[in-house]
């Protein structure tokens, strides 16, 4: 009830039989089971792990324990606390005293965790053990759940070519993943009947605020994260995020925004928070935009959030305060030589590079002078790059993203100029007038 939002009927449930705890008062009570519910309540409602995390401490059997320690792993996850994570779930694997399946289950998530922070060798290690279960375990409904995300894992972290897209193919198809999509297609449908009522501004009389599309969809992100489908999760929750930000105007609250831009971002939606940015830094509240900006930690960016990083600071670099700017121009700055470094083995290859340096082209404006000054000189005397798909990918418009465009007929490769050349330059001239 708790996860779907029922809260309602848990109180009703409650005054119904007086020997359970009401909400409120389940966090002081003696049993351990209704303890939990009110920390993962505190989880739903004000998406804190705290309480979850000292559920951990407090359990009494290993079951207990892996439970608090799976729902405490996926919102630490969720709200970008990934290194947390991944301690959490390495403190409960080496106590090595979780049932079969159970353990299973905290290694998918740290599997999970341990992408994020590129570390594929403990994933594919983890994933491996996880996978014992199928044999062991053939007819559990949880084992085969389980099974069904190693399996997927399993293909995502196999090299180019010798993935076993079969058990791929398998794992998808599982009674947890058909209860996903039919609960995905009926949120995303009440949704979508929600902003079609909103928009046509017809006249109805509201009875009780129906938050059954928030509710359906909030509770599938969630239970994807327990169940350590990494992929479902972030798709799901970029949805439920999506729906919300689709309510707010410019007299939206600015913590509002704040909040809705970071999950976003923590989620690694990048190509919708762009665009989310974008129109609030166009319309406002632009503050919710610098406040989640300030809030990012840029020393340690995940799978998930490097490319989400770069959206927000690009899309946001005009409202940013100048400390924030800063800080990411000399995060920018240090990664231009060696844009892997920053995710050894991610998925964006020579693409990052450009990315870095529209990016930082962005912060011009907000960043202190002292930063910026001599920045522009370095970009513009970078080598032609060597790598043809980020040599040639502005060609086919000559318009680069930051607006700057190549000489006619004439490719990055030949010029021997960043194809970011003008807009630095004119970065450089105002820094040097300023």
């Amino acid at each position: 009830m708790v996860v779907e939002g029922r809260f309602h009927e848990l109180e009703t449930y409650s005054n119904l039989n007086p020997k359970n705890p009401t909400l409120e008062a389940a966090a002081d009570s003696a049993s351990w089971s209704w303890r939990f519910v009110a920390a993962l309540a505190t989880r739903m409602l004000a998406d804190d792990a705290d309480r979850l995390i000292a559920a951990i401490g407090d359990a009494e059997r290993p079951e207990e324990r892996t439970a608090a320690t799976v729902a405490a792993a996926a919102a630490l996850l969720g709200s970008g606390h990934v290194h947390d994570a991944v301690q959490l779930l390495a403190d409960a694997l080496e106590k090595d005293d979780a049932a079969p399946v159970d353990d299973a289950w905290l290694r998918i998530q740290h599997a999970r965790a341990c992408i994020e922070l590129d570390d594929l060798e403990k994933a594919r290690a983890a994933v491996a053990q996880a996978q014992r279960i199928r044999y062991t375990h053939p007819d559990d409904v949880t084992a085969t759940a389980i099974v069904s995300i190693a399996s997927l894992l399993t293909f995502r972290l196999a090299d180019w070519g010798h993935g076993q897209l079969q058990d791929a193919i398998a794992g998808a198809d599982t009674l947890a993943v058909w209860w996903r999509s039919s609960s995905v297609a009926t949120g995303a449908s009440a949704a979508l009947n929600a902003q079609l009522d909103s928009w046509s501004r017809y006249p109805t009389a509201v009875i009780f605020d129906d938050k059954s599309a928030h509710n359906t969809l909030v509770t599938t992100a969630v239970l994807s994260s327990h169940l350590g489908d990494h992929s479902a999760w972030q798709n799901l929750e970029a949805l439920t995020l999506s729906a919300q930000i689709l309510q707010t105007d410019r007299d939206a609250d600015p913590d509002q925004v704040r909040d809705l831009v970071s999950g976003l971002h923590n989620c690694g939606a990048d190509r919708q928070l762009g665009r989310v940015v974008h129109r609030y830094v166009q319309d406002g509240p632009a503050a919710g935009v610098r406040s989640a900006a300030a809030g990012i930690d840029l020393r340690q960016p995940t799978r998930s959030t490097l490319m989400a990083t770069l959206a927000l600071l690009r899309s946001g670099g005009d409202v940013l305060d100048a400390e924030t700017a800063s800080n990411a121009v000399d995060w920018i700055s240090g990664a231009i030589d060696n844009p892997a470094a920053l995710v050894p083995a991610s998925r964006w290859g020579g693409g990052l590079a450009f990315d870095l340096i529209d990016t930082l082209a962005r912060l011009t404006r907000s960043a202190e002078r002292s930063k910026i000054n001599g920045i522009a000189d370095r970009i513009l005397a970078l080598p032609p790059a060597d790598r043809p798909g980020f040599c040639h990918q502005l060609e086919p418009r000559g318009v680069g993203r930051s607006g700057a465009r190549l000489d006619s007929g004439e490719s990055r490769e030949g010029s021997g100029r960043c194809p970011l050349a003008p807009s630095l330059a004119s970065a450089r001239a105002v820094s040097r007038r300023g």
